[in-house]
C-alpha cells in the first residue's frame, strides 16, 4: 500500500511512442540525452534502430537485448536504486544515476515473449515455428502486463517505442445497422495502433500516461503541415507527433500536455509542457 501524492505523481514521463519504421521514434527518444532534466539515459535496444541516434549528437548508454530474460537484470538494477555492486555495472559498464529508461522495440519484446511461451527461442532461420494458440496468448498477456506495470512504476522517466499496425478494422455501430457478418469493405474504417498482438494492446497502452503516434512528414496531410508551421513559426523537416486520438490514429494524453500535434518534436518540449 502506498500513499499517492498528487503534486509529484505527474513529474515523470510515462510515454509510449509508436509509428512506422523511419517515422522518428528512436530519434525522438535520443533527445532525452540532450536535456539535463532527462539525462543521462539508459537505452535498451530491442529491435529499434540505434544507428539513428548518431545524427542527433546524443550519447545514451545503449544495451542490446539478446533474450527476454535480459529484462530481469535491467529491472532488478533500476528497482534497487542502481547499486554499484550489480552485474549491470560490473559487466555492462553502466554508471548509476540514470534519469530515463528507453525500451526501444516493444513489438520485438512481445515477439520474444511468444518465442519463450512457445518454446521457439532456439529456432533457426530455416525452421518453421509452431502457430500460437490461446494458451500462448494468455501467457504473453500476463508477461507483458507484469513487465510493463513494473517498468512504468519506476521512479524515473520511462519511454517505450513500438511499431505501427495500420490494419486495425473498426466500424461505427450507430452508422452501420447491419450485423457484422453482413458488412462489406466500405462499412469499415482503419485506425493506426501500436503493433501489439491480442489483449496486450489494451493493457500496455493503458499503463502509459501518454501514447504518441509518429508519422513522417510526407505521410501527413499537407494542410496540417501548413497549419503547424504557421502556428509554430518554423518549418517542419522530418515528422509529426500526434497526441490526441482521431478516427485514423490512436493516441492519448493523460499527462495533460494539452496539444494535438508537434512538428519535429523534442523531449525537451514535452518536459516544458509537463512542468507548466
Amino acid at each position: 500500500m502506498e500513499l499517492v501524492n498528487l503534486t509529484t505523481e505527474n513529474q515523470f514521463l510515462r510515454l509510449m511512442i509508436y509509428g512506422k519504421a523511419g517515422s522518428g521514434k528512436t530519434t525522438l527518444t535520443a533527445g532525452a540525452s540532450l536535456d539535463p532534466r532527462t539525462a543521462p539515459v539508459l537505452h535498451i535496444d530491442a529491435g529499434g534502430n540505434p544507428i539513428s541516434v548518431i545524427k542527433t549528437g546524443a550519447q545514451p548508454k545503449i544495451i542490446r537485448m539478446t533474450k527476454l530474460a535480459d529484462l530481469n537484470y535491467i529491472f532488478d538494477w533500476l528497482y534497487k536504486g542502481q547499486p554499484e555492486d550489480h552485474p549491470m555495472v560490473a559487466q555492462l559498464g553502466c554508471v548509476p544515476g540514470y534519469k530515463t529508461l528507453v525500451l526501444d522495440g516493444l513489438t520485438r519484446i512481445q515477439f520474444m515473449s511468444f518465442g519463450v511461451a512457445m518454446g521457439n527461442t532456439g529456432a533457426k532461420p530455416g525452421d518453421m515455428p509452431s502457430k500460437p494458440e490461446w494458451d500462448h496468448y494468455a501467457r504473453v498477456l500476463l508477461n507483458m502486463t507484469n513487465a510493463f506495470v513494473q517498468f512504468y512504476d519506476l521512479k524515473m522517466h520511462v519511454i517505450v517505442t513500438a511499431l505501427e499496425d495500420a490494419d486495425k478494422q473498426f466500424y461505427d455501430p450507430d452508422k452501420v445497422k447491419l450485423k457484422v457478418n453482413e458488412l462489406d469493405d466500405s462499412d469499415y474504417y482503419y485506425q493506426a495502433m501500436p503493433a501489439i498482438d491480442g489483449k496486450s494492446l489494451g493493457r500496455v497502452t493503458g499503463m502509459a500516461e501518454t501514447v504518441i503516434r509518429m508519422a513522417a512528414k510526407h505521410k501527413v496531410e499537407p494542410s496540417l503541415i501548413k497549419r503547424l508551421e504557421k502556428s509554430n513559426e518554423r518549418p517542419i523537416k522530418y515528422c509529426v507527433a500526434q497526441f490526441q486520438e482521431t478516427r485514423s490514429a490512436y493516441a492519448k494524453d493523460q499527462h495533460g500536455f494539452g496539444i494535438s500535434y508537434i512538428g519535429d518534436p523534442q523531449i525537451s518540449e514535452m518536459m516544458d509542457l509537463l512542468e507548466k
